[in-house]
């Protein structure tokens, strides 16, 4: 039925090779350099400040989301203190 047909772009076999290639050396350089977690957290705040000025209905229902979830902020509290304990010795130790 598709026989012969051209698409004019990547199969998808190829595509998912790219996108794990893409992936490996997203890892490899999240391991390598801790400039691009600082970039990302950057973004993040970036992305965070716009909803949180043009969209605060939404900001809003995410914060009661978490009210009632103490567990959750504990565990993300400690997360939080890890990575920048993390950051902290990449940046002035190594």
């Amino acid at each position: 039925m598709f026989e012969g047909y051209d698409c004019g772009g990547l199969s998808l076999l190829e595509t998912k090779e790219y996108f794990n290639e893409i992936e490996c050396s997203f890892i490899e350089k999240a391991h390598n350099d801790w400039r691009l977690i600082i970039t990302i957290f950057g973004w993040l705040t970036l992305i965070k400040g716009i909803v949180r000025i043009g969209f605060s209905e939404i900001a809003q229902k995410s914060v009661k989301a978490f009210e009632n979830k103490q567990i959750l902020i504990k565990i993300l509290l400690i997360i939080m203190v890890v990575l920048g304990a993390w950051l902290i010795w990449t940046g002035f130790y190594q």
